[in-house]
C-alpha cells in the first residue's frame, strides 16, 4: 500500500445515480488519486470488485486514494463516503469548508478519536486516517472513527471551516496542515439540502403567484419591489 493512500469506504446511494450501474462503467480508477478498488461489500458478504458487477443501494465501494483522489470520489454523484454524517454535523456553511490533510505532532492531545470534541475544539471531522508508515486508521463501527486510537505521526484527512486553519489548537496537535484544492464537500444530497431546495422554490412560486394577483386585484401593497423582497427573504432563509 502506497504511504500516501487512504482506505475509504464509499456507500451507493439509495436511488442515486450509482445504483444500478456496473462497476466499470464508474471507471473509479480513473479518477486522479484513486489508486484502486479493493471490494465491494454488500449484506456483510465481500465481492470482488469485478468490472461487471452491478451495484446495488447500500453497497460498500472500498478504495484506496490519495487525499486528492478521496475529494473526487466524494464528488461523484450517487456515492457518499460511509463517515458523511460525521461532516454533516459540523453544520451549515459548506461551501465555507474544505478538506486538510494534517500530521499530529509530537505532543499532540489527541490520543483517541472523540468526534464531538473534535467538533467542539478543532471544528473538524475525520475522513480518512492513516499511520506515518501507510498503514490504514479504520473506523471501528460504521460510519465514524469515533473511539479510534491515534498516536503522534499519524497523518489525518479531516473536514474543517476555513476559519478554522491556524487557530491555536491546531497549532498544538496539527503539524504539516495542507489544504486541499477544490474539496469544499458536495452541497445536495442531504435532507437539510432538499428542504433548502423546496424552501427556495416555495418562496418563488408565491413571489409569483402575489405578483399575478396584485396585476389582477390593482393592490399596490404588492408592488414588484416588495415581491422581490418576499424572494429575497426566502433565499437567504435557504440559504440558497
Amino acid at each position: 500500500l502506497d504511504m500516501n493512500v487512504y482506505s475509504v469506504g464509499f456507500k451507493v446511494e439509495r436511488r442515486g445515480a450509482m445504483d444500478g450501474i456496473t462497476l466499470g462503467a464508474i471507471a473509479l480508477k480513473r479518477l486522479p488519486g484513486v489508486t484502486a478498488v479493493v471490494a465491494i461489500y454488500r449484506e456483510g458478504q465481500r465481492l470482488e470488485p469485478l468490472d461487471e458487477e452491478v451495484l446495488a443501494a447500500d453497497d460498500e465501494l472500498r478504495l484506496h486514494a490519495t487525499a486528492e483522489g478521496v475529494v473526487a470520489v466524494r464528488k461523484v454523484r450517487g456515492l457518499r463516503i460511509d463517515v458523511e454524517m460525521d461532516a454533516i454535523l459540523l453544520g451549515a456553511r459548506r461551501r465555507k469548508r474544505q478538506v486538510y490533510e494534517v500530521s499530529l505532532t509530537p505532543t499532540t492531545r489527541l490520543t483517541q478519536v472523540n468526534r464531538h470534541d473534535l467538533r467542539r475544539k478543532h471544528y473538524c471531522s475525520i475522513l480518512a486516517a492513516r499511520s506515518d508508515q501507510g498503514v490504514p486508521r479504520e473506523p471501528i463501527s460504521k460510519g465514524t472513527y469515533d473511539g479510534v486510537k491515534l498516536f503522534p505521526g499519524d497523518v489525518l484527512l479531516i473536514e474543517a471551516p476555513n476559519s478554522a486553519y491556524g487557530c491555536p489548537v491546531w497549532l498544538r496537535d496539527f503539524s504539516l496542515v495542507r489544504p486541499i484544492a477544490h474539496s469544499s464537500p458536495p452541497r445536495l444530497g442531504t435532507k437539510g439540502d432538499r428542504f433548502r431546495i423546496a424552501l427556495a422554490l416555495g418562496g418563488m412560486a408565491i413571489a409569483i403567484i402575489l405578483y399575478i394577483l396584485s396585476s389582477a386585484l390593482d393592490v399596490p401593497e404588492l408592488s414588484l419591489s416588495n415581491l422581490l423582497a418576499v424572494l429575497v427573504f426566502f433565499l437567504l432563509v435557504s440559504k440558497s
